[in-house]
């Protein structure tokens, strides 16, 4: 599919295009959960029972989890015999950990013994805690997940739906834990998970399946999958109110899930564009500005089948310069940003730009591309802004906005939501993909546990009016 569109781009802070900040609703306490825990990892590589990971797959670990960033100075646990651990804050995070591995459960135990773990937090609101006891019991560990669906995780099709199955948690009960986790195998940034204990979604232990939706998936990729089950031997909501103290034996199984190339073979290209675009940014529930020195940009890109299916470039009208495609994964790029309006029109004027491929089955293919009249979309704008400055992690979250004046079912709407190490955290689908919203939407609905509280996130809403679009 060609397409020659201008859009218009909102970028806004979600607190939990246009760029918008969201935070999330943090709790009355300083902490969410301190815990202590002890657990045994696996891997599984086919369908039978899997084996230790590793050389060191037995584990004691201390975490404590703030509700917010800077919310916990500084947190210590004292372990039977005396010794007093130092949790060390994780870049970026609202977690404080202590961990240490072992090739053995006996000497695991003889490191961290059944007895009383004592922590000491220092918190920037509730004050010093310490003497929050913590009874870790004599070892009672689940035993090692099983993924019952092995083969089709093989092959899973990203643009449906995929339930994976395990066996079920022996002795697991509604008071228990399971969680799931999936990683890109590529960039480990964590693409689904299940939510934290008491949230909408959550897993008992007498689960046995669990959904990832159509599109949180890609192509031709490789994931890491986390099965984990979580015997919880205390539930204490009382010592410190407001935050929970937890104590687990833990089971883990990790493997391989792999995406195929999805419904048939096609070309190498399966998308390719020339746009003009103006950056805004949302502050507030009124009007958005323009963003930045450079808010006038002009883009031109494509999406391939797979890596590397193909280079690119883009040549200006009247036998302009030519100028390269950059590869970033299984797409080019070509982003330019100006000052002015007059300044963009001026590098990149109107008229017919000559997109050019290199691909690896399909030969050269040489595309003419009209772009001309500055035909922008209405501003994005975020009609529930003040609502997206406390959003409920653990809850839907409805993010809306204001009509796209003109908008069709052949223009698109995206969103797109990043943490603040910029990873993606929820996006909407692709034009004509799962998930993906023409110019008519108006909202759009963020799953409970997408977000994690305590936490900071931006948004891109972007408009896009497709002027052409040829899908010969």
């Amino acid at each position: 599919m060609k397409c020659v569109s201008p859009f218009r781009l909102l970028s806004l802070i979600l607190c939990g295009g246009i760029d918008l900040l969201f935070p999330t609703h943090t709790r009355a306490a300083d902490v969410q959960f301190y815990l202590v825990q002890k657990r045994a990892a696996y891997t599984q590589t086919g369908s039978g029972t899997p084996g230790l990971n590793g050389s060191t797959p037995y584990r004691f670990e201390a975490d404590v989890i703030a509700t917010s960033l800077g919310a916990v100075n500084s947190a210590t646990l004292q372990v039977p015999g005396g010794a007093v651990e130092t949790l060390s804050s994780q870049t970026g995070s609202t977690q404080f950990q202590f961990k240490s591995n072992f090739a053995t459960a006996a000497a695991l135990d003889t490191a961290f013994t059944a007895g009383s773990y004592v922590y000491a937090i220092s918190t920037a609101h509730d004050g010093l805690k310490n003497a929050l006891s913590l009874a870790l019991p004599p070892d009672n560990f689940p035993a090692a997940p099983v993924v019952s669906n092995f083969g089709a995780a093989q092959a899973v099709n990203a643009a449906a739906d995929f339930t994976l199955t395990w066996g079920s948690f022996s002795g697991g009960t509604t008071n228990d834990l399971i969680e799931v986790e999936v990683d890109d195998a590529t960039t480990f940034q964590t693409v689904f998970s299940t939510p934290y204990p008491g949230s909408p979604g959550v897993l008992n232990g007498t689960a046995v399946s669990v959904v990832i939706p159509a599109g949180t998936l890609t192509t031709n990729r490789s994931y890491q999958v986390n099965l984990t089950f979580d015997k919880i031997t205390s539930f204490d909501q009382a010592s410190y109110p407001g935050a929970i103290g937890v104590v687990l034996f833990a089971a883990r199984t990790s493997l391989t899930l792999v995406t195929g190339a999805g419904a048939a073979s096609g070309p190498d290209v399966t998308a390719f564009r020339v746009a003009k675009g103006q950056m805004f940014i949302q502050t507030g529930a009124g009007a958005p500005g323009l963003e930045g020195a450079a808010p006038y940009v002009f883009r031109a890109g494509a999406n391939l089948s797979t890596t590397s299916a193909a280079s690119g470039s883009v040549q200006l009208p009247n036998n302009g310069a030519a100028k390269p495609l950059t590869a970033d994964g299984d797409s080019l790029k070509l982003v330019e940003a100006y000052a002015s309006q007059s300044g963009l029109d001026s590098a990149d004027p109107d008229g017919t730009y000559t997109v050019t491929f290199n691909t690896v089955h399909d030969g050269i293919k040489t595309i003419p591309l009209n772009l001309a009249g500055d035909l922008y979309p209405t501003t994005p704008q975020i009609s529930n802004y003040s609502a997206g400055q406390a959003i409920n992690a653990g809850a839907d979250f409805t993010v809306s906005w204001g009509a796209f004046a003109g908008g069709s079912v052949s223009d698109s709407i995206s969103l797109i939501i990043q943490d603040a190490a910029g990873n993606d955290v929820f996006s909407t689908g692709d034009p004509g993909s799962p998930g993906g919203l023409n110019g008519t939407a108006t909202s759009v609905v963020i799953p409970a546990g997408r977000l994690q509280a305590g936490q900071v996130y931006q948004a891109q809403l972007i408009f896009v009016k497709a002027t052409s679009v040829d899908t010969t």
